[in-house]
């Protein structure tokens, strides 16, 4: 391993993003603080969904709090998606670290979301409600696959776009992680069989029979690493396919039933995902 690799793998070491059956997994000054209604029954176990972003070899971006790049930043918070205009990236409040900025989008003094960008490239998404979310306080909390895979679809387009920004074309590591994924069961199946028109089975669907998909997994990590330059459109939905299907499969599912039967995803069925 090079001392590129070794810091690299350092710095996620003391994000909690590189082994899954740690305690603390996923924990960090930002995701600790995320919370919502569907956790509040889970105060000492709270789920949340990360989206990461590390560049393999680690930069120095000095302007990461300079008002132009904030600025920046908020011109290119919604993203185009074939032809859907999607209102991705969420937030009230901006905050600074010593090497780092971040951004909050708060709700009833609860964070629900924040986006981290930090002077070495790496960027970390993440979320509570909307992707975790209460329906019926008798039924556990739901994870919408559905929700996930099109902010993730967002997630890859801004990298794209945000690290041509700051001029870095070389390989880059993204993660998704879940923590406390046992306690949260599998929804947002709403992609079409083959018999068009004909929503998925799922908890909490409008056709739901409460058969709810659980997982063994205490927590979910997902991981690949990818060259920025060329990243087509075409690449960034096969990436977003495969994460998707490896969240269900964890959930013991054959594949992400988000997506249609002929293998495209129902877009118009998530395309309000961050509206709440």
């Amino acid at each position: 391993m090079s001392n590129i690799e070794k810091e690299f793998e350092k710095f996620l070491n003391l994000k909690n993003l590189t082994d899954p059956k740690s305690e603390d997994f996923g924990l960090s000054h930002n995701s600790q603080n995320l919370h919502n209604d569907a956790g509040s029954q889970y105060e000492k176990n709270t789920p949340f969904v990360l989206f990461s972003s590390c560049t393999i070899d680690l930069m120095n971006y000095e302007k990461i709090k300079t008002p132009e790049h904030i600025q920046w930043i908020k011109e290119n918070s919604r993203i185009k998606i074939q032809d859907y205009e999607i209102d991705y990236l969420k937030f009230s409040k901006e905050h600074y670290d010593i090497d780092s900025l971040m951004f909050n989008d708060d709700y009833n003094g609860r964070t629900r979301q924040f986006i981290e960008f930090n002077e070495n490239g790496f960027i970390e998404h993440g979320f509570s409600f909307p992707m975790i979310y209460d329906v019926n306080k008798e039924n556990p909390p739901g994870l919408s696959l559905g929700r996930i895979t099109i902010a993730f679809w967002c997630f890859l387009y801004f990298l794209k776009k945000y690290y041509s920004q700051i001029n870095f074309s070389k390989k880059i590591d993204i993660r998704i992680a879940v923590r406390n994924s046992d306690i949260l069961t599998l929804t947002g199946f709403k992609g079409k069989t083959e018999r068009d028109g004909i929503i998925w089975m799922g908890a909490y669907d409008n056709n739901s029979s409460y058969n709810f998909t659980n997982t063994h997994h205490k927590n979910i990590l997902i991981k690949k690493e990818i060259d920025l330059e060329p990243l087509s459109d075409s690449k960034i939905a096969e990436i977003v396919k495969l994460f998707s299907n490896k969240i269900a499969n964890a959930y013991d599912l054959d594949f992400a039933k988000c997506f249609n039967h002929d293998g495209t995803f129902s877009f118009k069925n998530y395309i309000d995902f961050n509206n709440y």
